[in-house]
């Protein structure tokens, strides 16, 4: 019996840390992180490819205001 009060004590401690929930959430964060960073790569990719093609056809087709 005083095992079991001993371990139920250890975690409820302020200092006790789940190893496994703190690893779990940490992988989701970083998946997260990573996921974000090739959207963006992705989005600025398509932006600098339109704006290359915008060029292309400006060089070709210039469009003068006057």
């Amino acid at each position: 019996m005083a095992r079991k009060k001993m371990e139920r004590s250890v975690t409820e401690a302020p200092r006790y840390h789940d190893t496994w929930r703190l690893l779990k959430k940490y992988r989701d964060v970083v998946w997260s992180l990573e996921l974000s960073v090739q959207q963006v790569r992705n989005q600025f990719q398509i932006e600098y490819d339109f704006a290359g093609q915008l060029a292309a056809l400006g060089a070709v087709y210039p469009f003068a205001v006057r």
